[in-house]
């Protein structure tokens, strides 16, 4: 299946390359509008945990600074 411009990719997008002295990275964009990006081995790890949380709480509603303040 391939993503068109209207079809935005949704998920965890995780680049580490084999040689250990790279750095990896990752990318995290949830269908609620989303968009977290993360470079090194610790931030990417950090990435994935609070994806997955966000992913399995999350209501599909756009973050906006209302729907954010009012969750506070």
């Amino acid at each position: 299946m391939s993503v068109t411009s209207e079809e935005p990719w949704v998920g965890l997008r995780i680049i580490a390359p084999p040689s250990s002295s790279s750095i990896p990275s990752a990318t995290a964009r949830c269908r609620c509008g989303r968009s977290r990006h993360a470079r090194g081995k610790e931030r990417v790890l950090v990435l994935i945990e609070a994806y997955t949380v966000h992913r399995d709480t999350c209501t599909g509603q756009s973050e906006t600074p209302e729907t954010t303040r009012s969750a506070a």
